[in-house]
């Protein structure tokens, strides 16, 4: 699915969980992510670019629930690439 269809499914069903986990393809997560992540966090922003296959991104909202989060209201905590876990 593209980024704008995963933040309505998102915010739709998942409305009153605190926490998910999403598995997807690219370039939906990127697309995703982009619309989740603040303006502000130019250098998050650049280092999504870079999100190949099997790569795992942590992400919080000051929202009470899944379901109020915002656009551009995500902080990237973690990010973590294949390549991460041989070093």
């Amino acid at each position: 699915a593209d980024g704008e269809t995963l933040f309505d499914v998102i915010t739709d069903h998942a409305h009153d969980l605190n926490n998910i986990l999403l598995i997807g393809h690219n370039p939906g997560l990127i697309i995703l992510m982009h619309i989740l992540l603040a303006e502000d966090g130019n250098r998050a922003q650049k280092s999504i670019s870079d999100f190949p296959t099997a790569s795992l991104a942590e992400m919080v909202f000051e929202a009470p629930t899944i379901g109020q989060i915002t656009r551009g209201s995500g902080t990237l905590v973690s990010l973590m690439r294949p390549r991460d876990a041989l070093e």
